[in-house]
């Protein structure tokens, strides 16, 4: 008797599936970004870091909270920001009140110059354990 197989891993199932697909002609990069996490020492500063990006030709950048200095140094640049609503503000944005002022005041100040062209909600949420956060997580979005 033969041993039955395991099943693959999803992960070797989503890298033979993107190996054994062909690539049409209408497939195409027109973008490429990069998470710029600020928990770390030794970073460059906001400023410092806006023509870093450029210079690597990064035209999209995910930040995790609204920091406003990076939000002012991306101005005036062609660079589109995913903007993160970090944890701890989840939870408040909920009530749509609440989500407008959040908006008013971590938006609207930036815009039209630095190009925010969307909002995440939450972080790292599904390997919390905070069950309060994780059931605020829809009623947020």
């Amino acid at each position: 008797m033969v041993a039955p197989t395991p099943p693959a891993p999803p992960l070797l199932l989503l890298l033979l599936l993107l190996l054994t697909t062909p690539l049409s002609s209408s497939f195409s990069l027109t973008a490429v970004g990069i998470n710029y996490g600020q928990v770390a020492n030794n970073l460059p500063s906001s400023t410092a870091i806006t023509p870093l990006l450029c210079s690597l030709g990064m035209s999209r950048v995910k930040i995790y909270h609204t920091d406003p200095a990076v939000l002012r140094a991306f101005a005036d640049t062609s660079v589109d920001i995913v903007l993160g609503i970090a944890g701890e503000y989840v939870a408040k944005v909920t009530d749509p009140d609440k989500a407008l002022a959040w908006v008013k005041s971590n938006i609207a100040p930036f815009i039209p110059g630095t190009r925010i062209s969307s909002v995440t909600v939450g972080n790292e949420f599904l390997t919390s354990n905070n069950t309060a956060l994780i059931c605020a997580l829809l009623p947020a979005m």
